[in-house]
């Protein structure tokens, strides 16, 4: 039986829903520690050294990685001193890759459903792409 390479589309980006829901959520999450790195600086045993407060902003970047790249932070600092004197960021949001992956799998199955069942709900044209066989190179 000879057998059936299948190209299965995989989109890199999430559905518009799902995105705002989760900028909805983490924003305020990332701006309230972001605002607590800035207010640290004017009390007196705050974080204020250059090489500290990168750190910091650098620790509440990995806390929110997917909000994080969508912010552009820039610090001020007083070289002299040593120190960190205001930290500002602001929101730049970046549009999505628009390139997709692609998953090859190899089968010998040849019975596809005309109909998605289950938890394979894609629209009709996606799923036609999903088990339209593509030939070998």
């Amino acid at each position: 039986m000879e057998d059936v390479i299948l190209g299965i589309p995989r989109p890199r980006i999430l559905p518009p829903e799902f995105q705002v829901e989760l900028c909805s959520k983490l924003t305020p999450r990332f701006e309230a520690d972001m605002q607590a790195a800035k207010a640290a600086l004017t009390k007196p045993r705050g974080t204020k050294t250059i090489a500290k407060v990168h750190q910091r902003i650098g620790r509440i970047k990995e806390r929110h990685p997917r909000v994080a790249a969508h912010y552009e932070i820039e610090i001020t600092e007083n070289t002299e001193k040593g120190v960190v004197t205001d930290i500002e960021w602001k929101y730049q949001p970046q549009t999505p890759r628009k390139d997709e992956g692609v998953y090859f799998l190899r089968t010998s199955f040849r019975n596809y459903p005309k109909k998605p069942s289950g938890r394979y709900t894609q629209p009709s044209q996606r799923w036609k792409q999903l088990f339209e066989p593509s030939k070998p190179t």
